[in-house]
């Protein structure tokens, strides 16, 4: 009995604290999800490895993971708009005795760019690197399947690390200072470029 009133007192303790501290919930009514939501995810303007078709499979898989990481509503007016170029090199690493890969290594970096609609200024420009293995069959069916997850893998990591740096950025936290890929731009409204 005396466990459970103990646990009782401080289970609401640690929950002030972490108030204390400034802790938010991402997509608390006062946190980043409505600033999330309002961004306007426009299709890669470049994709090195398919020459900038917007029609091809790496464009359309990371535009589909932001939309699912941004929480994105048809209802909402956009506010920002979110434009990305995708790097992608696809490295075989492991070889067989018959001199053929059968692991492959998928080098994607997406660099972006948030710019805000109604002053046109960019706000906050970044890059996510990822790196992806998978291992490629013998049959062919299954190394394409293998190949497709790892685009789907990698697509789906660069959208959480690009919506991690805008949180970050909504959630006005400039005291921790930019990440390694992520750079900040000031509100100089002399200077229109990065």
């Amino acid at each position: 009995m005396k466990r459970a009133a103990l646990l009782a007192l401080i289970g609401p303790l640690c929950l002030l604290g972490l108030a204390g501290c400034g802790f938010t919930p991402l997509y608390a009514t006062n946190g980043t999800g409505a600033d999330l939501a309002a961004i306007d995810i426009r299709p890669p303007t470049d994709n090195t490895n398919y020459r900038g078709t917007i029609e091809d499979r790496t464009s359309f898989l990371l535009k589909q993971s932001l939309t699912d990481e941004l929480k994105l509503h048809a209802h909402e007016t956009p506010r920002y708009a979110l434009d990305t170029q995708i790097t992608e090199r696809r490295i075989p690493r492991g070889v067989r005795v018959n001199n053929v890969a059968n692991r492959y290594e998928i080098n994607m970096t997406v660099a972006y760019v948030l710019t805000d609609l109604a002053s046109g200024k960019k706000v906050l420009t970044g890059s996510a690197p990822v790196i992806v293995d998978y291992d490629s069959a013998d049959p062919p069916y299954a190394g394409t399947v293998a190949a497709q997850n790892g685009d789907e893998r990698a697509a789906e990591q660069a959208a959480i690390a690009i919506r991690l740096a805008l949180a970050r950025y909504f959630a006005g936290r400039p005291e921790s200072g930019p990440g390694l890929t992520q750079t900040p731009l000031p509100n100089n409204p002399d200077n229109d470029t990065p």
